[in-house]
């Protein structure tokens, strides 16, 4: 377990999530690279499906 150290969007903006505070968990610098690298991903497959 590490310590949280990211206010991160659960549901991210770019797929309709809010600014809510319901949103939002807290999750260490590694997790959160691997989390944006993911959404990334799927952004750039919605994309190029257009």
């Amino acid at each position: 377990m590490t310590q949280a150290t990211i206010a991160d969007h659960i549901k991210p903006k770019a797929e309709g999530g809010t600014d809510d505070r319901e949103n939002y968990q807290g999750i260490c610098h590694p997790c959160h690279v691997a989390k944006t690298a993911e959404e990334s991903a799927r952004a750039a497959r919605r994309n190029s499906q257009r």
